[in-house]
């Protein structure tokens, strides 16, 4: 009986996986890069290096991340 359980939840994933489906939502972060990367990519088409994208990205993230908490303070509830 055990077994069988077993199989059929891992089955279920498989199934979800080999549709194409995402097991969970996006984090903020990777939402944060997709909208990023087109902007930035729009603005310098003739980038081509990864490197550059990700340090300014994560750079503007952790920015927005530090404003977030401080107009959190400064907002009321």
């Amino acid at each position: 009986c055990r077994l069988k359980a077993a199989g059929g939840a891992s089955k279920r994933k498989k199934d979800a996986a080999a549709a194409g489906k995402p097991k969970r939502p996006p984090s903020a972060f990777f939402v944060f890069m997709s909208e990023f990367r087109q902007q930035y990519n729009a603005e310098n088409p003739n980038n081509k290096s990864v490197a550059n994208v990700s340090h300014l990205a994560l750079f503007s993230f952790h920015f927005y991340l530090r404003l977030c908490r401080h107009l959190k303070l400064l907002l009321p509830c």
